[in-house]
C-alpha cells in the first residue's frame, strides 16, 4: 500500500489523512491502495476515501483528470439539489444505459429520479414523508386517477403502504426502500417483503444515508464479481446489514452517532466477506 504521508524519516503504511467532507466538521480519512488491495481495508475500516494508485498514475501520465468508471453510483445524501446534479443524473442514466451500472438515489434525488423509468438496476431509498413526494413526482400520465386525496395518502404510507410501493416500482422500474420501523421492501415485478427491525436507533439522523451507501457498495460489489446487478437482493442484504449493526450498537447502551454505526457495518461486512487471515488463531 503506498503511504498517505511521512512523518520524519519512516513511511506509515496505515496512518490516514484526515480530510473535511462537510461544512458539519465531519471527517474522512484518504489512503491510496493498489486495486488488489481496495477491498481488505475497505472492508474494515470506517470513514473510507479510497483511491487506486493506478488511476492516480495514469491521471499523472496523460496530465488530465481522467473520469471514473463507477460500478454504482449513489446519490443524494447530503446534497441540495442544482443544475449541476441534473447534469449528473443525465450522466448516471447513461451510463447505466451503457454499461448496466447500479443507481442509488436518496433524499433530495429521489423526487428528481422519479420522472425516469430506468433500463437497469435501481433502488429507491426514501423515509414515508419522501416516498410521498416520490408518489406526487411520477409523470401525470401514469399516475392520474390512481393516488388517492394528499390526507389519505399519507394515511396509507403508514398504514398499507404495499399498493403504492408495487405502483412507484412499477412505473420506474426501480426497486424501493420504505424506510421506518418496520421497513418495505418493493420490486417492480410485484413482489415484496416486510421487515420488522425495531430498532429505534436506527431512527438517528445519518442512518439513512448509510442505508444509501450500503446499498451501492453491495450493488458495486456485485457488478464487480458477477458483471450484472441484482437491485433486490442487494436490498435485501443492505437492511439486514443495517439492522444487525444497529442491534449490536444499541447493546452498547449509550449516545452513538452514525459514524458509530459505520465502524460495526465495517466489522460485519469483514465478517461476511473477508476470507480468515493466514497465521492467525482463526486463520490457520
Amino acid at each position: 500500500m503506498q503511504p498517505s504521508h511521512r512523518t520524519g524519516k519512516q513511511y506509515r503504511p496505515f496512518q490516514y489523512k484526515r480530510r473535511p467532507i462537510n461544512t458539519s466538521g465531519e471527517w474522512c480519512r484518504f489512503l491510496r491502495v493498489l486495486p488488489e488491495q481496495a477491498e481488505l481495508p475497505s472492508s474494515q475500516e470506517g470513514e473510507l476515501l479510497l483511491t487506486c494508485q493506478s488511476w492516480l498514475d495514469e491521471q499523472k501520465r496523460s496530465g488530465t483528470r481522467l473520469p471514473l468508471n463507477p460500478d454504482a453510483i449513489v446519490m443524494g445524501p447530503g446534497l441540495s439539489w442544482n443544475r449541476t446534479l441534473d447534469e449528473s443524473l443525465t450522466k448516471a442514466i447513461e451510463a447505466q444505459a451503457q454499461r448496466g451500472i447500479g443507481l442509488v438515489f436518496d433524499a433530495d434525488a429521489i423526487v428528481h429520479a422519479a420522472v425516469h423509468t430506468f433500463a437497469g438496476p435501481t433502488v429507491f431509498t426514501p423515509h414515508p414523508v419522501e416516498f410521498e413526494r416520490f408518489l406526487k413526482a411520477l409523470p401525470l400520465d401514469t399516475t392520474e386517477g390512481l393516488l388517492p386525496g394528499e390526507d389519505k395518502l399519507s394515511r396509507l404510507i403508514t398504514s398499507n403502504p404495499v399498493p403504492l410501493l408495487q405502483l412507484a416500482a412499477r412505473k420506474t422500474n426501480g426497486v424501493i426502500i420504505l424506510k421506518g420501523h418496520v421497513i418495505y421492501i418493493g420490486a417492480p415485478d410485484g413482489t415484496y417483503s416486510v421487515i420488522d427491525g425495531m430498532e429505534s436507533i436506527l431512527a438517528m439522523g445519518g442512518s439513512g444515508d448509510l442505508l444509501a451507501g450500503l446499498t451501492g457498495a453491495l450493488m458495486a460489489r456485485m457488478k464487480r464479481n458477477k458483471e450484472t446487478i441484482d437491485p433486490l437482493v442487494c436490498s435485501k442484504w443492505a437492511v439486514a446489514i443495517l439492522i444487525e449493526a444497529g442491534h449490536r450498537l444499541a447493546q452498547k447502551g449509550a449516545f452513538q452517532d452514525p459514524l458509530a454505526l459505520v465502524e460495526i457495518l465495517g466489522s460485519i461486512a469483514g465478517e461476511l466477506w473477508l476470507p480468515p487471515l493466514r497465521g492467525t488463531l482463526d486463520g490457520r
